[in-house]
């Protein structure tokens, strides 16, 4: 019985098609069929090449190429129109974290300490995958270490 294909490699699978779609390709047509053999794929009975035999990385390196042909991926809330419900506690998170630096709290005022600091907390590597509870925790936290540094918040 073959394995469960990864998420990642699903979601690889899913933005290539998407991208095929965009540029008006077919998926055996020969400019899709040509980046299939440049990587390496291996060629089906019929003649053609199978993305299936292809591992995460070259699917990558497909996606590349399809974005270098001029396909413009979108992300989830953009190609929906929805706002990303996080922002604003992601704002806040960042104004609390300035301001800690801005005090001497904090010694790295960078967004990529900042993010470091709620990766810890979260165990997510980016705030765009945390919940609403996880963000929760990240504002707290800083609160905290606010009261404990005698550091009065701005509203």
């Amino acid at each position: 019985m073959p394995s469960k294909p990864s998420p990642t490699r699903l979601r690889y699978n899913k933005l290539i098609f998407a991208g095929l779609k965009a540029l008006s390709w077919s998926k055996d047509g020969a400019q899709f069929q040509g980046l299939l053999q440049g990587a390496g794929a291996s060629k089906k009975a019929d003649g053609s090449f199978s993305m299936s035999s292809l591992g995460v990385a070259k699917l990558m390196m497909i996606f590349d190429a399809l974005k270098k042909a001029g396909f413009k991926p979108k992300s989830k809330s953009a190609a929906s129109g929805a706002s990303d419900w996080r922002k604003p506690r992601i704002d806040k998170i960042t104004a609390i974290w300035i301001q800690l630096h801005d005090e001497g709290v904090m010694f790295d005022r960078s967004e990529k300490a900042m993010m470091k600091f709620c990766a810890a907390i979260t165990g997510k590597a980016k705030l765009q995958w945390v919940t609403s509870h996880d963000l929760n925790r990240c504002i707290e936290v800083l609160k905290d270490k606010a009261k404990h540094a005698g550091v009065k918040l701005r509203d």
